[in-house]
């Protein structure tokens, strides 16, 4: 089940739709930003394809451990990939 902006709970930046276009394809080395909607929403799809498909309490599992676990510094969206994977699993039981 792929998730939308209004599955999102989190206090987000939202850019105009141009720019949201621009979250397509897999994870990249760009920047992540995680107060960035568009981004998170991306990452939180793209996360789940690779992953078996998500319920609707695992993707608000997912994005409850982008905005309160994953390390501030930056990191790229591979990086958060990664990261989601290693962290995914041991809370979820996944």
């Amino acid at each position: 089940m792929s998730l939308s902006r209004e599955n999102l709970t989190g206090s987000y930046n939202w850019h105009e739709e141009g720019h949201a276009t621009s979250f397509t394809g897999g994870a990249t080395r760009r920047r992540f930003n995680r107060f960035n909607g568009n981004q998170v929403l991306f990452i939180i799809n793209v996360f789940q394809s690779l992953t078996e498909p998500f319920s609707a309490e695992e993707q608000m599992h997912v994005e409850n451990l982008i905005q309160n676990k994953l390390p501030l510094q930056p990191q790229s969206e591979l990086t958060v990939i990664d990261w989601l994977t290693e962290n995914f699993v041991e809370t979820s039981g996944k």
